[in-house]
């Protein structure tokens, strides 16, 4: 995939996460995150695309799900403090994720 061809503000997601998880995680991370956020985003119809309008929701979401997958003991509640957003904000953008990659097999 071409990163060039994703618009600005979701590359700005993806870097904003990555960023944030650095030296927090083993390598790796940086490799699924751009997986499943820029798969999820291809995915998606234009008119589906979520709108950004604080990174750090969808980089908590992120980084949550990232946990999840790898069995990395954290509450969704740390990581929402990590962020300074609330935990309704990563079950809200979890849903729209998952809904995805159940589609979309790009794990």
């Amino acid at each position: 995939m071409d990163e060039k061809s994703i618009p600005k503000k979701y590359r700005n997601v993806f870097k904003f996460t990555v960023d944030s998880m650095d030296k927090r995680y083993e390598e790796g991370y940086r490799e699924y995150i751009q997986a499943i956020w820029y798969g999820y985003i291809t995915t998606l119809d234009p008119e589906d695309l979520p709108r950004i309008q604080k990174v750090e929701t969808w980089a908590a979401t992120l980084e949550y799900y990232y946990c999840r997958i790898h069995d990395i003991d954290i509450t969704k509640k740390e990581v929402a403090s990590h962020y300074a957003i609330s935990t309704s904000s990563i079950d809200y953008n979890l849903k729209r994720l998952k809904k995805a990659t159940d589609r979309k097999m790009y794990l």
